[in-house]
């Protein structure tokens, strides 16, 4: 061809190379259909095309410090994200088109970026402007693949959408609290230490590559690149990569979770506008027509497994539950110990706690009423005492219901020292039917700051981390028997009822990326008291009888509304564990809304 082209078919080399190495490590990872012209090898031959204008257009090869950030992007990208979604699925299903969005998007702010660097080393006017964009660039694209790295590496799973849900509702103060739970001093040094090269690698990215190069080639492009024909070609590359990146960079972590996770709220939203309607559908059944006079207090726990207590568990010796374990073996405590979560996550669990949604029907959280709707309508005065931050504004399902709620009371500041509730119970009227809501703060991370300095510790482990979580579940147990006290004497208490939001794993916490069933261990008991107990008999006989099967709390709509005399035409007595009728077979019975059967847990087959 001569020495016309030389410049172009180095290029081409060079673009070929990075291109098929680029496929060798898909298929490597496990990506599957990376041969397949509509799937992947349009693309390649996209790419490649993109890649030898790119460095035509720029008169530099793919190696100068031109192209440095770009480099920097794609490798990040390309290595990571693949490597992590390729794993993950163990080579299921793990389709080009999961990968797709990252290589296109790789590609289209690699070759922007480098057109912007060529600006800023012609133009000194323009370098600091272009310095910066670049900058910004690489820092954000780095830290989303490096974060998505280090949850792999912690969850051994892709980050899930549902798991940007709690990120989005989470306050500074929980952050800190589950950085300092699940990360030492050095591990969180290594983390600062990693956001502060992040940050200066970022910087002397966009100042390296704008700036004069020292080593110019000594073979330049055809001089048909140059002119109006160059102008021609930068234009359409910016059209190009500027399309490519509107439809694809948001389809990449963690812009696509956030929108799901904005999408879910949206729903929220929308539910909240069809609240109204589906009210006016409620209908209370009961035949006694009337609220019980007295309290029943429903407490949500936080992050609480029953592994971890002893009144579930025998085995910790060392009891973490003292007034559980003797309201249990005095038999005023029926404890469920085949209770399993809905979800491993408090907003999604909470949905269907609380609500007639749930995991075995098609009714959407649009459709449902609450238990708070239900007690309403029966005539009860109901209360919401929190200790979460308050989640209004459709930020959360469980916000909704709590605002659903006659009287609202919330800790302040929030979160703080269970205790606190026991203030704002006080507050609840003596006389009357009241129906109460009491979410705790529980077992949240950090789980040494949910007990007072000086609390006596559990020790049924060697490990601090658990020496902690254990400890905080005794804090509990202690809260709940103040609860239980106070209105006992005070509230002329009918029933008490207890489920924890979900479960936890003492290794990674909890939430679907990195799931196992310890998350969802949740631990679920039921109080009559003595009154209540001879008023309705084959009731509490039935939750007796009920006892060893299984149940999953987002069913909890169902046998509420039955304990409160307020049974109604969004109940089911199947599901219902107040009812003779109640039936959740092992086989049938679900988890992580309904990705799992509770079946497949391990701790059964022991």
């Amino acid at each position: 061809m001569g020495k016309k082209w030389n410049f172009e078919i180095w290029a081409g080399i060079e673009a070929l190379i990075l291109q098929v190495i680029t496929f060798a490590w898909f298929y490597f990872c496990g990506i599957g259909r990376i041969l397949a012209w509509h799937n992947s090898m349009r693309d390649f031959a996209m790419g490649l095309v993109i890649l030898i204008l790119g460095q035509v257009i720029v008169k530099k090869h793919l190696l100068s410090q031109l192209w440095a950030p770009a480099g920097g992007i794609y490798l990040l990208m390309i290595s990571i994200y693949p490597y992590v979604i390729g794993t993950s699925m163990h080579g299921w299903h793990a389709d080009f088109d999961l990968v797709n969005p990252y290589y296109l998007s790789a590609l289209s702010v690699g070759i922007v970026l480098t057109l912007l660097a060529a600006a800023g080393q012609k133009n000194k006017k323009v370098r600091p402007a272009a310095t910066g964009i670049i900058a910004l660039s690489v820092i954000f694209f780095s830290v989303s693949a490096i974060s998505y790295l280090v949850y792999f590496f912690i969850y051994h799973n892709m980050f899930p959408a549902e798991d940007m849900i709690p990120v989005i509702m989470t306050s500074w103060q929980e952050t800190v609290g589950f950085m300092t739970t699940h990360f030492d001093t050095a591990k969180l040094a290594g983390l600062g230490l990693v956001a502060l090269l992040i940050i200066v690698g970022g910087l002397f990215m966009g100042w390296f590559s704008t700036g004069k190069e020292k080593k110019v080639s000594p073979v330049m492009p055809s001089m048909i690149w140059s002119g109006k024909t160059r102008t021609i070609f930068i234009v359409l590359i910016l059209i190009m990569a500027g399309l490519t990146i509107r439809r694809w960079v948001p389809r990449c972590y963690p812009l696509y979770e956030l929108k799901l996770a904005r999408r879910y709220q949206a729903s929220i939203i929308k539910a909240e506008k069809s609240h109204e309607e589906n009210y006016k559908k409620l209908q209370i059944t009961d035949k006694q027509g009337k609220p019980l006079q007295g309290t029943v207090i429903l407490i949500i726990g936080e992050s609480e497994c029953r592994d971890r207590m002893t009144a579930f568990n025998p085995a910790l010796t060392d009891d973490s539950t003292p007034w559980l374990s003797r309201m249990a073996k005095s038999n005023q405590a029926i404890l469920y110990k085949k209770a399993y979560s809905n979800f491993p996550a408090t907003a999604l669990a909470l949905e269907q706690v609380l609500t007639s949604e749930n995991q075995y029907h098609d009714q959407s959280f649009s459709d449902a009423v609450s238990i708070l709707d239900v007690a309403n309508k029966a005539g009860y005065q109901t209360w919401w005492l929190g200790n979460h931050n308050r989640m209004a504004n459709g930020t959360a399902a469980y916000g909704l219901v709590a605002e659903e709620a006659k009287h609202k009371l919330w800790t302040n500041p929030a979160p703080q020292d269970d205790k606190a509730l026991l203030d704002l119970l006080k507050k609840v009227p003596k006389e009357g039917n009241n129906f109460v809501i009491i979410h705790m703060y529980g077992s949240h991370t950090r789980y040494m700051d949910r007990y007072p300095a000086g609390y006596p510790e559990v020790h049924n482990s060697t490990k601090d981390s658990v020496v902690q979580y254990d400890t905080s579940v005794k804090y509990t147990d202690d809260i709940m028997s103040r609860i239980f006290d106070y209105a006992e004497k005070n509230l002329n208490l009918k029933a008490l009822i207890y489920t924890s939001d979900h479960g936890e794993d003492m290794v990674n916490g909890h939430g679907e990326g990195g799931f196992t069933f310890a998350m969802v261990h949740t631990p679920v008991f039921f109080y009559f008291s003595p009154e209540y107990r001879k008023d309705y008999p084959q009731l509490v006989s039935n939750v007796e009888k009920h006892k060893d099967e299984f149940f999953t709390n987002d069913l909890m709509f169902d046998s509420l509304s039955s304990i409160l005399r307020a049974g109604n035409n969004y109940q089911n007595a199947q599901y219902d564990i107040t009812d003779s009728s109640y039936s959740l077979p092992e086989d049938k019975a679900l988890t992580v809304h309904g990705k799992h059967k509770v079946m497949e847990d391990p701790a059964l087959k022991k």
